[in-house]
């Protein structure tokens, strides 16, 4: 009643100060709320612009509940506002961490489909020129050792590259049009307020953490369709309430807005450690991804094309010249190269 009571007071301040604005908003919240008659009357007038009557009616409103209006200590007011502020502040800046690393995902999953299997086969064709060159070099111990740590990274690199290419395939987003991309970043920004476990009060704490990490999985998937029935859930059904609505006690609401200053000084430093990876960087600095992905793969199948060049010459020369070496005829798939190192 004390909300309603004080949106009142906004509108009729409003209309003597001629802010179309401020009436706009406050009607607008208050018709987010059970109303009776007579706020309803000047819901009513307002919206048919017949302003004539509002203030009297409003005016009459007030006195007839101002008797039963409970005190509120000017503090917790003020404590709470505190809160509220923080809570939205912490709310924004966890979206902001949310959408980069989704779009580093994305960001990755397009790398992985335009480039993985060229970057694939130039990592392995890298590895079997090592493995050739060390071969050669097995009668010069000092060559030898230099070719063999050469060979070793060149084996990791394509190892290490084909294993993680492997699982982020398995776990590639949906791919959704622009107009989907659109709606599934507003339904996560809708759905990511109302479920924030970092501002509910604790008796939903765990519950809401539980809604909000299935909400940020689906959202990492590009699942449109679970993001959309989690905030159809949100807003129909189960509500979060939120420690600014509902704490009245000083010493509660300190310490809460306490524990939202440290989180937030948390947020803003991964936010600054996502922003100071390369991944980030790198995409911080591309204007169209399509063409970006398309210079790049034209710059890899060169350099596929240049290594089966370097690989078929090498076949050749073996052909034609048999090494002497006490190691010429032993494989890569060969168990001494493990045991070697």
């Amino acid at each position: 009643m004390l909300k309603v009571l004080k949106r009142l007071e906004l509108i009729k301040t409003a209309i003597t100060l001629e802010d179309a604005e401020i009436i706009e908003l406050q009607i607008l919240k208050l018709e987010n709320i059970d109303n009776d008659e007579k706020i309803q009357e000047i819901l009513n007038l307002i919206s048919e612009t017949r302003y004539e009557h509002v203030i009297n009616l409003i005016d009459a409103y007030i006195e007839r509940y101002k008797g039963v209006i409970l005190y509120e200590d000017p503090e917790i007011q003020g404590l709470k506002v505190e809160l509220k502020i923080l809570e939205k502040d912490l709310q924004d800046l966890s979206e902001k961490k949310n959408e980069y690393l989704h779009m580093i995902n994305e960001f990755n999953a397009q790398s992985n489909l335009r480039l993985g299997e060229l970057i694939q086969e130039i990592l392995r064709l890298r590895k079997e020129l090592s493995f050739e060159e060390m071969k050669n070099k097995a009668d010069n111990n000092k060559e030898f050792e230099e070719a063999a740590k050469q060979y070793k990274q060149t084996k990791q690199d394509y190892e290490e590259f084909s294993e993680d290419y492997t699982e982020q395939l398995k776990e590639m987003p949906l791919e959704l049009t622009e107009d989907e991309a659109k709606e599934l970043k507003q339904a996560y920004r809708k759905a990511g307020k109302l479920c924030h476990p970092d501002v509910v009060i604790d008796d939903v704490k765990e519950k809401a953490e539980e809604v909000f990490k299935i909400l940020n999985d689906a959202y990492a998937k590009n699942d449109l369709e679970t993001v959309n029935k989690i905030l159809k859930d949100l807003e129909s059904g189960y509500t979060f309430a939120k420690s600014s609505d509902v704490i009245t006690d000083k010493d509660i609401l300190r310490l809460k807005i306490e524990d939202i200053r440290i989180k937030i000084d948390s947020m803003t430093d991964e936010i600054n450690k996502i922003k100071e990876e390369e991944t980030f960087q790198v995409i911080d600095e591309i204007d169209d991804w399509d063409n970006y992905f398309d210079e790049l793969k034209e710059q890899l199948e060169k350099e596929l094309e240049e290594l089966s060049l370097v690989a078929d010459n090498k076949k050749k020369s073996v052909k034609d010249v048999e090494p002497i070496s006490v190691v010429s005829d032993i494989s890569e798939e060969n168990d001494y190269w493990e045991r070697l190192f």
